[in-house]
């Protein structure tokens, strides 16, 4: 199920009737359309018919100060997400491309757009760190803070304690 105006269009109405300065979004690097050059950096081409594109659309509507986030695969001990394992599991495999981000880095962005609103208003901001951050680089002057190979040992060493195909549900409970 996709994100769309009908389940976020309220809260992004409620923000403003509260009187919510700046609105900060976290949407999708889903939303891209495919192509054969990765990495995706902020401008290329979405997919018209994606649900986060109409809230993106509909925040910068609504929003004098507003700034959209759109990491990939999000990897970080303790998130909800299933995607390392998903990876894990298919370490055989002779071809695997994506983007991946880390929550710290995540936060960390999402800190330097709060605390600098007039520098973030109006961005979109990709956040798969470990292939083309360079909105994040150029106008928050962002700094990455992980190591992927660490990053990564971490999450398997957590993936292998829990068990293949148990962590998400783990995790979740």
């Amino acid at each position: 199920m996709g994100i769309d105006i009908q389940l976020k269009g309220p809260v992004v109405d409620w923000a403003k009737s509260a009187g919510v300065k700046q609105f900060l979004f976290i949407s999708s690097a889903g939303i891209y359309k495919p192509t054969d050059e990765p990495p995706h950096v902020e401008g290329d081409v979405v997919k018209a018919d994606a649900g986060h594109v109409g809230v993106e659309k509909y925040i910068a509507e609504i929003f004098s100060s507003w700034a959209i986030f759109r990491p990939q695969y999000m990897i970080g001990s303790g998130n909800n997400k299933d995607c390392e394992e998903w990876f894990f599991d298919r370490t055989n495999c002779p071809m695997q491309l994506t983007n991946i981000a880390h929550v710290r880095d995540l936060s960390s962005i999402l800190t330097l757009a709060v605390e600098n609103p007039e520098a973030a208003s109006g961005n979109i901001f990709n956040c798969h760190f470990y292939a083309e951050p360079r909105a994040a680089k150029e106008i928050l002057v962002w700094q990455g803070t992980t190591n992927l190979p660490e990053d990564l040992k971490e999450r398997f060493d957590e993936y292998v304690k829990i068990g293949p195909r148990q962590e998400a549900n783990a995790i979740r409970n």
